[in-house]
């Protein structure tokens, strides 16, 4: 189940169960889903590492979309794969 707290984080890169955060933040891209609309504007939707907990979170201001994108092209997105 896919949970949205709604309080506003400055980073949402932390898992919201059990407080995993990637070492680096550009490295939450490699685990983010998909995106959806939602009537806060573009949202997120990535899952933990560690404890496969799903979780939405507002975009932001920040090109997330694009290093989203860039992160499938490099083959660092672990659900977008290229498949042999």
């Amino acid at each position: 189940m896919l949970s949205f707290s709604g309080e506003y984080t400055k980073w949402t890169g932390r898992c919201p169960n059990c407080e995993f955060e990637p070492r680096r933040p550009d490295s939450l891209f490699n685990h983010i889903m998909g995106f959806y609309e939602h009537y806060i504007g573009l949202v997120f939707v990535a899952e933990c590492p560690k404890c496969f907990h799903k979780w939405s979170a507002h975009a932001g201001d920040f090109d997330y979309y694009d290093y989203f994108l860039y992160s499938i092209e490099e083959g660092t997105n672990l659900h977008f794969k290229e498949i042999e």
